[in-house]
Formats: C-alpha cells, sequence, structure tokens
C-alpha cells in the first residue's frame, strides 16, 4: 500500500472494516488488531503525503 500512494482512498475502507471486525469479532481479536495497524500506516502515509499540484515554471 506504501508505494502505491492512495492512502487517502483507503483510510476510510480500513475504517469501515475496523468498525464492522470490531462489532463482530471484539476490538481486541488479532484481526481487529491487524487491520488497526494497517490503518495508523495508511494515516501516517497521508500525513506525509501532499496533494498533487503542477507547478508552472515560468522563463524570462
Amino acid at each position: 500500500m506504501g508505494d502505491l500512494g492512495r492512502a487517502d482512498e483507503a483510510v476510510p475502507l480500513f475504517e469501515r472494516a475496523l468498525a464492522i471486525i470490531e462489532a463482530a469479532l471484539g476490538p481486541d481479536h488479532p484481526r481487529a488488531k491487524a487491520i488497526q495497524q494497517v490503518l495508523s500506516e495508511a494515516v501516517q502515509q497521508q500525513r506525509h503525503t501532499t496533494p498533487n499540484t503542477s507547478v508552472r515554471h515560468h522563463t524570462s
């Protein structure tokens, strides 16, 4: 996931998955813990990436 640069799309999906897993299996279940870890990594990546903006260079 880290190499793809799509954290903005991934974070809401992981949040939803975490809510479903926690409701079904509980917050201490290993699957919930795994999703929490991946979600944490996606949020970190999201904070470190900046939106793609085009930069125009003006020449004199």
